[in-house]
């Protein structure tokens, strides 16, 4: 599978959660002459690691000019990838916020998979960012329910260049902190620029196919509890 992507977002699924259940999806292939949605089997991994394709299809509206003005309507298929980690009970879906919700309540419902929101603890992601394999830099920290002397209260967004000071708005802030943004340089020279929510989901500067090895970073950490 080749993984270029901006933004993704990780969620737990329930320990309960078995190749059987798995299974459920693979036998549930999309073919539109029997449902508008379904799923493709990617790649399987030692039937631990699973990644899928789930396929939905959607009309579209859109206005064309031929002699007169007119509305048409025609179906599309929206794709989007996902990976299912049995052995670290984490599932990744390689899309934006609003996508991954929608699919997970559709896994949901249709197979009666659980899922949990995986809550980042930012001053423990961020010492584990400091002993790991990428340089860390501060760029900025989200706070929704900042309140400075009554006077100022609110969404506020700072932008902080020093880790030492974005440490010290999380220890003060806590749960008020929704996101932070962090530029994560390899020893190999290559910089990634990323947004982190406190739900699990990742938003990078550019699509790229090495956007997988922090998102499997921060995910490995996460299940030995580390993070």
């Amino acid at each position: 599978m080749e993984y270029r992507f901006r933004s993704a977002s990780v969620s737990k699924i329930a320990s309960s959660i078995n190749t059987d259940d798995v299974n459920q999806i693979i036998n549930s292939p999309f073919n539109p002459l029997i449902s508008d949605e379904g799923f493709s089997l990617l790649s399987n991994n030692s039937d631990k690691l699973f990644c899928f394709q789930y396929l939905r299809e959607v009309p579209i509206t859109y206005g064309e000019y031929n002699n007169g003005y007119c509305k048409r309507t025609e179906k599309v298929i929206r794709e989007t990838n996902f990976q299912l980690d049995l052995e670290n009970k984490m599932m990744i879906i390689f899309s934006g916020k609003k996508q991954s919700d929608f699919l997970l309540k559709r896994l949901s419902n249709i197979f009666g998979i659980s899922f949990y929101v995986l809550e980042i603890d930012f001053q423990k992601l961020l010492n584990l960012l400091t002993n790991s394999k990428f340089i860390v830099r501060s760029e900025q920290a989200v706070i929704n329910g900042f309140n400075y002397g009554d006077l100022m209260v609110g969404k506020y967004i700072a932008n902080i260049k020093d880790k030492e000071i974005l440490l010290s708005v999380i220890a003060k802030y806590g749960k008020k902190v929704e996101k932070i943004k962090l530029s994560l340089e390899s020893y190999d020279g290559n910089t990634s620029s990323i947004t982190i929510h406190k739900n699990g989901s990742f938003l990078f500067k550019n699509c790229r196919k090495d956007n997988i090895d922090i998102i499997i970073h921060f995910v490995h950490h996460i299940d030995s509890g580390d993070l």
